[in-house]
């Protein structure tokens, strides 16, 4: 049976502990930074979005951006 254990931290000395306890096992070390778990989570989470988004075309952008634009007063100009 497989079996995997997650562990988030920022101590380098709880992480050489670990692998120093683990060394004469039979076992595989994934480690991972940071910024590639927010890049992958990012990635995952947009992918998702996108699955449930309607495909869309726009045949004339600037004549949508006009239709969709809504103006309005500036400050302190009459």
């Amino acid at each position: 049976m497989d079996h995997k254990i997650t562990i988030t931290t920022d101590s380098q000395k709880l992480i050489d502990n670990i692998l120093s306890l683990i060394k004469n096992e039979n076992a595989t070390v994934q480690l991972v930074q940071k910024s590639e778990v927010k890049n992958k989570e990012l990635i995952q989470i947009m992918n998702e979005l996108a699955k449930g988004l309607p495909e869309i075309s726009i045949e004339d952008p600037v004549a949508w951006q006009r239709g969709i634009r809504k103006d309005r007063n500036l400050p302190f100009r009459k």
